[in-house]
């Protein structure tokens, strides 16, 4: 088991995408709750993981993007703990139709 948390792939995360997404067109990011990333690389993330494999908090249904959020895997819970996880503040985004792929936008 690789144990990286959240807080620690943010150190670097947003400058490897910045760098990349120019050669990628798609740069995809995969089982990232929205609570930990910055709101621009929301449009970038992707829901894979099967319902039974996630879980989400007691503070995430203070989210106003829950609906949107992959939620945090259970084994990550049970090896790191829920800390990280904090409602982000209400900004607007522009949503898609997709549900593996629910955010197209962030508006500033």
């Amino acid at each position: 088991i690789v144990g990286i948390t959240y807080k620690e792939v943010m150190k670097s995360l947003p400058q490897v995408v910045n760098k990349w997404a120019s050669y990628f067109g798609d740069l995809r990011l995969y089982h990232f709750p929205l609570c930990v990333l910055p709101p621009k690389l929301w449009p970038n993330t992707w829901r894979t993981l099967r319902e039974e494999e996630i879980m989400f908090l007691l503070c995430c249904n203070k989210c106003p993007f829950k609906k949107y959020c992959l939620g945090i895997h259970r084994d990550y819970l049970t090896l790191v703990g829920n800390k990280e996880f904090k409602p982000p503040k209400k900004i607007k985004i522009e949503i898609t139709d997709f549900f593996n792929k629910p955010i197209s936008n962030v508006f500033k």
